[in-house]
């Protein structure tokens, strides 16, 4: 469990990645409140039916948004570029990925 000021309660993750991106996410300002897996997605691809359940839902001033943490070597490249962040910047591979 990671404690985050912002939200003023403990948070759950799964991995040393996750913990790190709660506790910089902490140091961003603007969080109203922070989800760990908070839902999960089911949807059909050319590919069939998948489902898929974010690792966070972030609550920002105004906005909201969606959140994986995973590996670089986990990210698709066609995944990578279907999916712009909201901010049109594209955070580094292996970082967070907004969808």
């Amino acid at each position: 469990m990671q404690y985050l000021l912002a939200t003023g309660r403990m948070h759950g993750f799964e991995s040393l990645g996750k913990r790190r991106f709660l506790l910089a996410l902490d140091f961003t300002g603007g969080i109203e409140e922070v989800l760990s897996q908070p839902f999960r997605l089911r949807f059909t691809t050319a590919g069939g039916a998948e489902d898929h359940t974010p690792d966070f839902l972030v609550l920002l001033d105004g906005a909201a948004a969606l959140i994986d943490v995973r590996p670089g070597h986990l990210v698709r490249d066609e995944t990578w570029r279907s999916s712009p962040p909201p901010s049109g910047r594209r955070p580094r591979p292996g970082g967070a990925m907004w969808w």
